[in-house]
C-alpha cells in the first residue's frame, strides 16, 4: 500500500537492548511523559553501531539469543563493541530475517 501511493518502500534501521526503564511524568503547565535508564542509552548507541556497519538491525546480546532460537532469524556478526559514553563493552549482534526482511 505504501509503495503504492509513494513509489518507495522505507527501510529502517533498529537497535535494540532489554533493562529496566523507569517512567515519570513532569511538567506543571505543559505536562509530558519522559523515560531514563541505561538500556536507552545502550539502544540508541546500537542503533548509531547498526548505521556505521550497515546493518538494518542490531541488538544486545539477550535479545539475539532469544531470537536465535526461533527459525525466522538468523545472527550475523557477533562481538563484544565499544559504545560511545559506555566504560565497559558490549556483546552486540546483527539480526536478519531468513527471507531478508526484518
Amino acid at each position: 500500500m505504501y509503495e503504492s501511493r509513494f513509489g518507495v518502500i522505507p527501510e529502517f534501521r533498529g537497535g535494540i537492548a532489554v533493562g529496566a526503564v523507569t517512567v515519570s511524568e513532569v511538567g506543571d503547565v505543559k505536562r509530558e511523559i519522559v523515560y531514563h535508564g541505561d538500556v536507552l542509552n545502550i539502544a540508541s548507541r546500537l542503533l548509531e553501531l547498526c548505521k556505521k556497519r550497515d546493518d538494518r538491525l542490531v541488538v544486545s546480546h539477550a535479545i539475539g539469543e532469544a531470537v536465535e532460537r526461533d527459525a525466522r532469524f538468523i545472527s550475523g556478526w557477533r562481538e563484544e563493541v565499544p559504545l560511545r559514553g559506555k566504560q565497559q563493552q558490549v556483546v552486540a549482534c546483527s539480526i536478519q530475517a531468513v527471507g531478508g526482511v526484518v
